[in-house]
């Protein structure tokens, strides 16, 4: 069995004492008396299908991003080419809308 401490936590622990002192005796100490006033879970081994799901996840989310920032940009260049074009049209991509700007 370990834990997985975090060292904002660990690092915390060592302020509450008076005297700076740099010693790995003093420090396994100071994680020792975290380990006794805290509640720690064990670490646990992420499985393969958690690392994908997240992996997908993440992969989701910057797609999704993109495909924003891709509609930010198509709208403001067509706002600079024909300024009015979006108040024509309730959906700006709609397949008509798309299929008149492909034809011009």
């Amino acid at each position: 069995m370990f834990l997985v401490v975090n060292p904002l936590i660990s690092n915390q622990a060592k302020k509450t004492s008076l005297r700076k002192v740099k010693t790995d005796t003093v420090d396994a100490y100071r994680l020792c008396e975290l380990y006794y006033k805290e509640e720690f879970e064990d670490h646990q081994r992420r499985g393969i299908e958690l690392l994908n799901l997240r992996h997908m996840t993440r992969k989701f989310e910057s797609l999704t991003q993109m495909y924003v920032q891709i509609k930010l940009q198509f709208q403001a260049v067509l706002d600079q080419v024909f300024p009015d074009y979006i108040g024509i049209f309730g959906d700006l991509y709609s397949k008509v809308s798309l299929l008149l700007l492909k034809q011009s």
